[in-house]
C-alpha cells in the first residue's frame, strides 16, 4: 500500500521545469523556462510588447505573435505548464464575514471593483487569498486583485488556441514577491519572523506592502500616471507616501523595486525617511548584483524575479498565488496524471481502477492461457501416444483367474451333463443312438438309428420340447441296410431283441429288415425356416404324403 502511495505521490508531483511568461507595463514580455528542483533558469528570451496604460491590456493578437516567437525561438515543448503574470490593476485586502460562499464573495469584491474609473466600462474578474481568520467576530481577511474578464478570456484563448497548457494567471505583484522568495532574498525575514516592507514602482502604480516573516500583514496600491509626472515630482510625492505610510511602523529591512526603466529605486530611497535598512532593486539586480542568471544572462539583459516568480506559482516559501483562470486549479492534481488529464480526485479514483482492473485481466489471462497451454500439450501427449499404441497394436495382458475359469468350467461341464442326461430320457425304444456331441458353445450334434421313421419323429419332437434343443434340426434321414448294433438298445416286442438291420449289399425283399439313419445338429442354422419334412429324403416325403 505504501508503493501505491509513494507511486501516486510521485505521479502527482508537478513538473519540476515550467514556464513562466511575464507581460510588464514596461511593455516587455519576457519567457523563461525554469527548473525548480535546480533553481535554475535554463533558458531565457525577451522582447518588446506593447502594453495600454490607460486601458490596462495588451492586444491579443500582438501577444499571441510575441509568444509564439520567444517560444520557437526557446524550441520549448507545448506539454510544459505555462503560467502567466498580468500587471496588476487593483490590489487590496478586506474583512469579509467568515460564512460566505465563494459566489457571495465574488459578489462583494466585484462591487469593490466597481469603484475604480478601469471597471465601469468593462467587467471584473477577481481572484483572493485567505490571509487570516478571527474566530470572535466571525471574519475573515482576504488579499484581493480584480483584472479585467475579457482579457483573462482573450489570453485563455490564445493558449487553447495553440495547444499550450496553461495552468494559471496571475499578477505581477504576487510573481515579483515570490521571485524574491526563491531567490533567496527574504531568507532573513522569513527564518527570523521579521518586520519588513516592499515598494514596487510601475508605469500604472505603486504599491505598499507589509509582512512579518512569510505572513502579508496590509498592501495599499495607488494608481499612478508615471509618465505624465515630472521627474523630480514624481520621486518627492512617491517618497513621502512611502514615509507617511511606514514611518511609524517598526521595521527591519525595506525593499525599494523599480518595474520601470526611466525609475530608479535608487533615486527614490534619498527622498524616504525610515530608520531601517533599506535596500534597492534596479534592473532587475538587488544591491548592484543579478538576482537571477541564465545561460543567455548579460550585465544589460537578466530574467527578472517577476518572470521567476511567475514559473514559480504555488512553489514559493511565501503563499501568494493568484488564479484569474475560469477553469479552478487550486485543487487540481499536477504532475504527469496532471498533464494526461486527470485532474480531479474523481478522475484519479477511476484512473486507479481502469489500470487495476487491467492489470487483473491481464494476470487471469496469463493464468488461463497457461493452464490452457498445459491441457493442449497433456491432449496432444495422449493422442500421440494412442497413436504409438495403434501401430504397434499391443494388446494389455489379460490376467488369469483361476476361480473365474474354474467356475466357467463347472458351469460348461454342468450344462454337458445334464444335456447327456435330457437327451437319453426322451430316447424311444426303437431308436439307438451312434454319437452325441456338444461344444462349450451348446452347439448339439446327435446321430443315430431307428428302424422306423415314425420314432425317429417322435425322439426329435420330444427334445424340441426342451429348452436345451430348442433350436436342434433334423439334419438329414436316410434308409440304410445292415445290422444294427443293439448291445445297448433293447425293445421290441416281449423283451425280444429288434431283427438286425440288412448288411450292406443285399437286396431289398421281402425277408430284408430296413433301417434308418438321423442327424440332428444345431451348428448351422438354415437361411430359410424349412421344416423337418423338407430335410427328408423324396422316398420318406411320399411317405407322409408330401
Amino acid at each position: 500500500m505504501e508503493y501505491f502511495k509513494n507511486l501516486i505521490e510521485k505521479l502527482t508531483t508537478p513538473m519540476s521545469e515550467c514556464v513562466g511568461v511575464c507581460i510588464s507595463s514596461d511593455s516587455t514580455l519576457e519567457v523563461i523556462l525554469y527548473n525548480k528542483d535546480s533553481g535554475q533558469v535554463k533558458k531565457f528570451e525577451k522582447t518588446e510588447l506593447s502594453y495600454d496604460n490607460v486601458l490596462r491590456q495588451v492586444d491579443p493578437a500582438e501577444f499571441e505573435a510575441s509568444l509564439l516567437l520567444l517560444i520557437n525561438k526557446m524550441d520549448i515543448a507545448p506539454n510544459y505548464p505555462f503560467f502567466v503574470a498580468l500587471p496588476n490593476i487593483l490590489t487590496s485586502v478586506k474583512t469579509l464575514p467568515s460564512d460566505l460562499e465563494d459566489i457571495e464573495l465574488e459578489v462583494a469584491l466585484n462591487s469593490e471593483a466597481e469603484k475604480s474609473y478601469i471597471f465601469k466600462k468593462t467587467d471584473p474578474k477577481p481572484s483572493w487569498i485567505l490571509i487570516s481568520s478571527n474566530e470572535q467576530s466571525l471574519t475573515n481577511t482576504y488579499l484581493y486583485s480584480i483584472i479585467q474578464k475579457d482579457q483573462i478570456a482573450n489570453i485563455q484563448q490564445v493558449f487553447a488556441k495553440n495547444n499550450l497548457k496553461l495552468h494559471a494567471i496571475d499578477t505581477s505583484f504576487a510573481a515579483l514577491i515570490r521571485g524574491f522568495s526563491i531567490s533567496g532574498v527574504l531568507d532573513e525575514n522569513i527564518e527570523n519572523n521579521s518586520n519588513w516592507a516592499i515598494v514596487t514602482i510601475s508605469h500604472i502604480n505603486y504599491i505598499i506592502a507589509k509582512f512579518q516573516g512569510a505572513q502579508l500583514l496590509n498592501i495599499i496600491e495607488t494608481p499612478l500616471a508615471l509618465k505624465s509626472i515630472e521627474a523630480e515630482v514624481l520621486y518627492s510625492s512617491i517618497g513621502a507616501a512611502v514615509s507617511e505610510k511606514l514611518g511609524k511602523e517598526t521595521l527591519d529591512n525595506l525593499y525599494l523595486v523599480s518595474q520601470a526603466s526611466d525609475f530608479t529605486a535608487e533615486k527614490l530611497k534619498n527622498n524616504i525617511k525610515i530608520i531601517c535598512n533599506v535596500h534597492t532593486v534596479d534592473n532587475n539586480k538587488f544591491q548592484g548584483k543579478p538576482i537571477f542568471l541564465s545561460q543567455l544572462s548579460t550585465e544589460l539583459s537578466s530574467p527578472s524575479p517577476e518572470s521567476v516568480g511567475t514559473a514559480c506559482w504555488q512553489s514559493a516559501g511565501i503563499n501568494i498565488n493568484f488564479n484569474f483562470t475560469e477553469a479552478d486549479t487550486k485543487n487540481e492534481i499536477q504532475g504527469i496524471l496532471g498533464n494526461i488529464g486527470i485532474k480531479k480526485a474523481l478522475h484519479l479514483y477511476l484512473f486507479i481502477g481502469i489500470i487495476s482492473s487491467t492489470v487483473f485481466i491481464t494476470i487471469f489471462s496469463l493464468i488461463f492461457w497457461g493452464i490452457n497451454s498445459y491441457l493442449e500439450a497433456q491432449v496432444k501427449k495422449s493422442i500421440i501416444e494412442v497413436k504409438k499404441m495403434k501401430e504397434l497394436d499391443v494388446k494389455p495382458q489379460k490376467k488369469f483367474n483361476l476361480d473365474r475359469f474354474m467356475a466357467e468350467a463347472y458351469e460348461a461341464n454342468l450344462k454337458l451333463v445334464t444335456s447327456y442326461d435330457a437327451a437319453g430320457a426322451t430316447i424311444p425304444e426303437k431308436i439307438w443312438l451312434e454319437s452325441f456331441f456338444v461344444d462349450s458353445e451348446m452347439n448339439t450334434v446327435i446321430s443315430g438309428k431307428s428302424y422306423t421313421i415314425e420314432d425317429i419323429i417322435i425322439y426329435y419332437e420330444n427334445l424340441q420340447k426342451m429348452a436345451k434343443f430348442k433350436k436342434l434340426r433334423i439334419k438329414s434321414i436316410n434308409a440304410s441296410s445292415g445290422a444294427p448294433d443293439i448291445s445297448n438298445n433293447s425293445g421290441g416286442e416281449e423283451g425280444l431283441p429288434l431283427p438286425p438291420p440288412p448288411m450292406p449289399g443285399e437286396e431289398d425283399d421281402v425277408g430284408t429288415k430296413k433301417y434308418y439313419r438321423f442327424i440332428f445338429e444345431d451348428l448351422k442354422k438354415s437361411d430359410k425356416n424349412d421344416t423337418f419334412l423338407d430335410n427328408l429324403p423324396e422316398s420318406v416325403r411320399k411317405f407322409f404324403g408330401n
